[in-house]
This record gives structure tokens, C-alpha cells and sequence, in this order.
């Protein structure tokens, strides 16, 4: 059944592949449309656009673990590799946002006194689609 009412954000995940990335503390979905000025001396001094491209791409960090997710991905990095992206809450009923990505940045933290985090990027490759989860 659909969830309703707000989402709690613990909730989210991002999938690369079927598998969750491990010890995740954020996500971020980010959708972008780009435009062209099309701004001209007719437009009382208002700026108009034109709707051109559209890209996407996700976001995240978590808590560094060994037997975490962080060899998984710098063997995607590292391999180039194309994976597919899903971003949902898994309830069924309700809505998650998916494609094909790869990762184009991944960093490792170290703070002194700290636990160690690393966080990533997915930049999308072609079309983002919304679905209902079954």
C-alpha cells in the first residue's frame, strides 16, 4: 500500500544493480533542465529561455566500512562501468526514479578523532523514468 502523508528520508536508498549502498547516511536525486537565453529587446526587460536538455544525477555519502560498499564502487569507477540507478523507498504503491548511470566522482574522508566517510556521484546516461513500485 502507498505510503502517505511526508516521506521520512531514512527511508530512501540508492540502488546500484539490485544491491543498496551500504552504510549510506544522504541521497540526493538532482534534476537539471537546461535552457538558451532567448532573452531580446522586445522583453521589457524580462530574461526568456528555451528549454533544451534534460540530465540527471545522484548524490550520496556514508559511513566508511570494510566490508561497505567502497571497493564496489571504485571497481565501477575504476572500470567505467554502467550500472543501473534506483532511487525509491521500496513501499509498494509508491514512486521511485531509475536509469542508467556511472560514477564520475568518488571521495574518501578521514577527519582526525573521526569516523571515516566517503561520498559519491552518479552522473546519468540517458533517460530517468518514474515508476510505481510493484
Amino acid at each position: 500500500m502507498a505510503s502517505t502523508g511526508f516521506v521520512e528520508g531514512t527511508d530512501l536508498l540508492v540502488y546500484w544493480n539490485g544491491t543498496a549502498i551500504a552504510y549510506s547516511k544522504n541521497c540526493t536525486l538532482n534534476m537539471e533542465l537546461g535552457n538558451t537565453p532567448t532573452t531580446n529587446k522586445d522583453d521589457s526587460g524580462w530574461e526568456g529561455i528555451l528549454p533544451t536538455k534534460r540530465k540527471w544525477s545522484v548524490d550520496g555519502d556514508g559511513l566508511y566500512n570494510y566490508a561497505g560498499s567502497v571497493s564496489d564502487l571504485f571497481a565501477l569507477y575504476n572500470n567505467r562501468t554502467r550500472v543501473s540507478i534506483k532511487f525509491t523507498n521500496n513501499t509498494p504503491g509508491d514512486k521511485y526514479y531509475t536509469g542508467y548511470a556511472y560514477i564520475t566522482k568518488l571521495q574518501l574522508s578521514a577527519p582526525d578523532g573521526e569516523t571515516a566517510t566517503y561520498s559519491f556521484s552518479f552522473g546519468g546516461d540517458g533517460t530517468l523514468a518514474e515508476y510505481a513500485v510493484t
